[in-house]
């Protein structure tokens, strides 16, 4: 979705900005629950790519959005599939998983550190703030240059290069 107005995207009394919170929050409690979680993801056959996951454990017949992953491992037909599994799926990480986990992620923190950090990306900010500053001095609402589409969180790339098959 192309923000036309970053003002009213971000002022906590317009509906946009309702909509942004809640998907903000939503992204950080993914990316919380991937950080904790996501070495299960190997062991229950599950990738993810696009945006999507796919569990194989389910005959590939799940593909759904990476939104509804955790969700996913709770149903009815994924537990009867891992309860066919001819060996118990493990319960707690391998020191190993862990630690992949943990460098997937300092991984991505590194690459966002990187990219708030490279000299287009700051400018793009302060052309921004002046946008902004403007807008208020003015009183009309200031216009945001159109928003890049974002590429997939580094962390889920990682996390998908790093499911294995058992």
């Amino acid at each position: 979705e192309t923000i036309s107005d970053i003002s009213t995207h971000l002022h906590l009394h317009y509906r946009a900005a309702g909509k942004h919170r809640v998907w903000r929050d939503a992204s950080n409690d993914f990316a919380e629950q991937l950080r904790r979680r996501g070495w299960e993801l190997g062991h229950n056959r599950i990738s993810i790519a696009n945006n999507c996951f796919n569990c194989l454990l389910c005959k590939g017949k799940v593909e759904q959005s990476v939104w509804e992953l955790f969700d996913h491992l709770n149903t009815k037909a994924h537990k009867a599939a891992v309860a066919a599994l001819p060996a118990p799926l493990p319960i707690e990480p391998t020191m190993a998983e862990v630690r992949a986990w943990e460098e997937a992620f300092e991984q991505a923190d590194t690459a966002n550190i990187e990219t708030m950090t490279d000299p287009s990306f700051i400018e793009a900010v302060e052309e921004t703030v002046q946008r902004l500053k403007a807008s208020s001095a003015s009183g009309a609402p200031a216009a945001a240059a159109p928003a890049k589409k974002a590429a997939p969180p580094v962390a889920a790339q990682a996390a998908a290069a790093m499911v294995v098959d058992d």
